[in-house]
């Protein structure tokens, strides 16, 4: 079983690999012998060349089967129908061969081939035929017992197929667009583009004394998502109702000390996993206390969907604590697809169950009995390429009257299913020993090549190994016997390689070190490169994870001496190392050259922090995330109180190590997930939960006339979060004015956090547009909403009619788009007046017009003077 590899936008199609257990695989005699003894047994071949006709240059499908599912598989067990081929003749009579294939567990197979001729080619599947061993094709996975084993299945050829290659391709259903808008799970099965957004948080490695949260062994680096670009708060809450946060005040004081208990280091009280849109976490509201169950929340909304608490349902009394999730795919003749589990260990005496519960309702499953826990101390989880749980392990025994150690590779699916049964559908009940599910164990080496003993290995993710999921290789480094387990070497270290896939050591080497310095390895690996940190000195040096000869460095990192006090604080990501020190410094090295790239700096806090500077939690690697070209890191320290101002996220580029933004946040402990666009924090502060993303927003529009003018009207509305969080400020985020992005971040501390409402905030920018009553479209104009959210345009219309007009915020980097549109009716539409001509006046014009009408006027005059003498003279 190949490790699941953290590749961005493809993961190669895995094969299935030769693993054993000790060594090579030994077939063992069938213990019940043929079912049909002396007979063979037909079968029938089938071909189809998918599409009939293609284009120069594109691919044809060949999907190939035998009639007869192997009828030992049973999931990624048992027998696969082999040595399948295809011969294809182009239109010149040049035959191909392709192959040999195996099939899958259903008996099928599907191969491509690119035509380079014009014409009509012709195809045929030939499959030679096969005894069933129970291990054909899959000797790693075995499936002895079954009753078929020792059956002989006879050859088949299938018919003649042809397809034709011409000048005109075939046209594909177009593929959906990666998403710009809002959008929520389920994501349909067809948008198969969107699976590089879709990257969930397993939580397969732990947060120190957790026993999950982080995205892998390597470190929090999710290659298949988007990530948020600005502080903007979807919601917050506590973890449990009534969870107790922040100043505790009253006879307490209010200090930097009078705080509710945070968790940090010992009692991580976050440790999330992210799965198919779901947030879970373990409940631990309160100080070492029993958990109080599982909680699963929708991760847009924050709602919660379900919550179970099993303290009491075991017969121990002993309480389950979530390990990590799990997507797991069976395949079958019956069954093909993805199911989602969340796994959990369980204390039972002197070992550890992992009990297997239902994602969707937080129902229990089945129990793995006799295994071992997981942690940073204890077995390490990784995935593989199916989904299965595989846990990597090292155990002491007695060998010969010498103390040896091994190493082993256990798999769920090994375990849940075992080789000597045929399951149809995948098993969700019983229980079931651990050590079924041993892939392979391998003795590690006691002594160096000249004899000298070699103290105990050491596998964890804090400082003593390191991980290459490219080349599936795991590094473990030897206890050196001198002060503690992180603590100095005698001037050399012992390094051994092994191939996680059969358990192969690759090489064994002497490393040379500083002489009582302590050396730590980085958990991740990039470019083929593992890198070390030397805390004494400060400096990064880089192996090959082939070789482990010296490749690069070393390479000093940081400069305050502070950063004395890392440990394995770094991710390898994109060919780059990013590491940040308790100095609040953060550098990021190329894992090719050992060049330093950039660096970043928190800046001088005075006697803000104990420290002189804003530092970032140091103590493992989960403390920062890496996700689609950012990082995002946290300030605080271990062990509680002073809980300092001014404690941050800090979001940087991780191209340029520009700050893109920051948030009042106190690490404590709990990483920093990133998935489907969304990032969750835990903040010391007030004990809250934050989810950080893309708002949703509403925008509204109504037109109305302008005061004292005729031929305009006025266009107005707002624009609004419409974000489902609940504020400090006693009012949802619902309905609170949109900001721009510059702002954001203040604003956020405001509506959540009880800060100062910032005074400088602007609102953002609303396209204006109409219809008119032609069906004509046309830009109005642009405006920006105030500190409010509202706005408002003066507009003339230009012609009489009907109008829609149209408002649009196009969205941002804190928020998605809305629009509103709304009606009118202009009866008065505004005309363009002639402009007045003025010309040279005549003499006439100057001088006679003006006389006449001088007289025209006396003559007015006289006539009525006249009618009054006459009235007068009236007896």
């Amino acid at each position: 079983m190949q490790i699941m590899k953290s590749k961005p936008f493809a993961i190669a199609t895995a094969m299935l690999l030769i693993l054993s257990m000790l060594g090579a695989a030994i077939v063992l005699p069938n213990v019940n012998g043929a079912q049909f003894p002396g007979t063979t047994i037909p079968v029938w071949a089938y071909l189809e060349a998918v599409p009939e006709r293609v284009g120069l240059g594109q691919t044809a499908l060949m999907v190939m089967w035998i009639d007869k599912p192997p009828p030992t598989a049973n999931g990624i067990f048992g027998d696969r129908w082999v040595n399948m081929t295809i011969k294809i003749t182009d239109p010149d009579g040049a035959v191909t061969t392709l192959g040999p294939f195996m099939s899958d567990d259903a008996g099928g197979y599907s191969a491509t081939y690119t035509p380079t001729k014009l014409g009509t080619y012709s195809a045929v599947m030939y499959f030679p035929g096969e005894t069933l061993t129970g291990s054909q094709g899959n000797p790693g996975y075995p499936n002895l017992n079954n009753a078929n084993v020792g059956d002989v299945y006879g050859s088949a050829t299938s018919n003649t197929v042809t397809f034709t290659v011409t000048d005109e391709p075939y046209t594909l259903y177009p593929e959906n667009p990666l998403p710009e808008e809002y959008w929520n799970h389920p994501i349909q099965a067809f948008n198969h583009f969107w699976s590089q957004y879709a990257g969930n948080w397993l939580g397969i490695s732990p947060v120190e004394f957790a026993n999950t949260g982080n995205y892998n062994f390597a470190g929090n680096f999710n290659p298949y998502t988007k990530a948020p670009l600005t502080g903007h708060i979807v919601w917050a809450d506590q973890l449990v109702p009534g969870a107790a946060g922040g100043q505790m005040g009253g006879e307490f004081g209010g200090n930097a000390e009078s705080n509710y208990y945070s968790g940090f280091q010992y009692q991580p009280k976050f440790a999330p996993i992210i799965m198919n849109g779901i947030l879970y976490y373990q409940a631990q509201p309160n100080y070492n206390s029993l958990t109080q169950g599982f909680v699963a929340r929708d991760l847009r909304t924050g709602q919660m969907l379900w919550t179970k608490n099993y303290n009491n349902y075991f017969a121990n009394g002993s309480q389950d604590v979530l390990l990590c999730g799990q997507i797991y795919v069976y395949k079958t003749m019956n069954t093909y697809g993805g199911q989602t589990y969340l796994w959990a260990t369980r204390a039972n005496g002197s070992s550890t169950n992992l009990d297997c519960f239902d994602a969707a309702t937080g129902n229990f499953l089945f129990t793995v009995w006799g295994g071992g826990g997981g942690g940073s101390f204890g077995r390490q989880n990784f995935q593989g390429t199916d989904g299965s749980l595989l846990q990597l392990y090292v155990n002491s025994s007695r060998v010969g009257g010498v103390t040896r150690q091994s190493l082993s590779l256990w798999n769920s699916s090994k375990c849940v299913n075992p080789g000597n049964s045929q399951f149809f559908n995948f098993q969700q009940n019983g229980n079931y020993p651990y050590e079924t599910g041993v892939m392979w164990s391998v003795m590690l080496p006691n002594a160096t090549s000249d004899g000298k003993t070699i103290p105990s290995w050491v596998f964890d993710d804090a400082g003593h190994s390191a991980w290459d999921p490219d080349s599936s290789t795991m590094i473990l480094g030897a206890g050196t016997g001198m002060y503690a387990a992180y603590g100095w070497n005698p001037g050399w270290l012992m390094k051994v390689a092994v191939n996680m896939n059969n358990g192969e050591i690759l090489w064994l080497r002497n490393m040379t070190q500083v002489p009582f310095a302590a050396s730590m390895m980085i958990p991740g690996a990039s470019n083929g490169t593992y890198a070390e940190y030397t805390k004494e000195t400060f400096e990064f040096t880089g192996y090959s994870t082939a070789t482990g000869d010296k490749v690069w460095g070393p390479t000093v990192a940081f400069t305050n001496p502070l950063a004395y006090y890392d440990q394995t604080s770094a991710i390898a990501a994109y060919g780059k190392l990013y590491s940040w020190s308790f100095g609040g410094e953060v550098v990021c090295i190329d894992m090719t050259t050992g060049a330093k790239i950039w660096n970043f700096s928190t800046g001088d806090t005075g006697a803000n922090t104990p420290y002189g500077t804003n530092p970032f939690w140091i103590i493992g690697n989960y403390e920062a995330t890496v996700a689609d070209g950012m990082i995002y890191l946290e300030t605080g320290h271990d062990y509680g109180p002073p809980l300092f101002s001014g404690a941050k996220i800090y979001a940087l580029n991780a191209t340029t190590g520009e700050l893109v933004w920051d948030i009042l946040n106190f690490a404590s402990g709990s990483s920093l997930p990133v998935a489907y666009g969304y990032m969750m924090s835990f903040n010391a502060y007030d004990n809250r939960i934050y989810c950080y993303g893309k708002g949703l927003t509403a925008t509204t529009i109504e037109v109305s006339s302008v005061f004292n003018s005729p031929t305009q009207v006025q266009i107005s509305g707002t624009v609004t979060d419409q974000s489902p969080g609940q504020t400090c400020l006693g009012i949802p985020a619902a309905g609170t004015p949109a900001i721009a992005d510059p702002y954001m971040s203040r604003w956020m501390e405001y509506l959540y956090m009880q800060s100062p409402k910032p005074t400088n905030a602007t609102g953002v920018p609303v396209t204006l547009s109409y219809i008119d009553s032609n069906n004509n479209y046309y830009t109005i104009g642009s405006t920006t909403t105030d500190f409010n959210g509202h706005y408002s345009y003066n507009f003339t219309p230009n012609i009489e009619g009907p109008y829609t007009i149209i408002a649009t915020f196009e969205g941002s980097n804190s928020y998605f788009s809305s629009t509103a549109q709304t009606p009118i009716t202009f009866m008065n539409p505004a005309t363009t007046a002639p402009t007045a001509t003025t010309g040279t006046q005549s003499m006439v014009e100057q001088y006679f017009l003006p006389m006449s009408l001088a007289i025209i006027v006396l003559i007015i005059i006289v006539g009525v003077v006249l009618s009054l003498l006459l009235v007068r003279r009236r007896p």
